[in-house]
């Protein structure tokens, strides 16, 4: 069951927004996130750019994964590897930050269709 919250205009947080995790609770992918999810509320909450704010708070640097691709929901596709889904969306005005299993964490631009991939553990 997918679940959303949304505070303002500024942010909107959807769980399991592909349906792809139903057999988990809510709280076991919020916890699965551990502190990805706050750090990325917290962007979307001061209306920074969610790669800005992740440079700022995470000490061991954003590297980019490339060869994927990630589109408006969120899926990520890899040659060779089934897709991957988000566990959780954070949703701000401009960007969509996508949240993944093994703390793969993708951040997509709204206007141009961008995205930035990297992996945060």
């Amino acid at each position: 069951m997918t679940h959303t919250l949304s505070l303002g205009d500024s942010l909107e947080i959807t769980i399991d927004p592909l349906k792809a995790y139903t057999h988990r609770s809510a709280q076991a992918l919020i916890e699965a996130c551990g502190v990805l999810l706050p750090w990325a509320s917290e962007a979307a909450i001061l209306q920074a750019p969610f790669y800005a704010h992740f440079e700022e708070v995470y000490p061991y640097g954003l590297h980019k994964m490339t060869g994927g691709t990630v589109d408006k929901t969120g899926l990520y596709e890899y040659p060779g590897d089934p897709p991957l889904s988000p566990v959780i969306q954070v949703s701000s005005p401009s960007e969509i930050c996508f949240l993944y299993p093994s703390a793969i964490v993708a951040i997509y631009n709204k206007q141009s269709g961008d995205s930035f991939v990297t992996k945060m553990d």
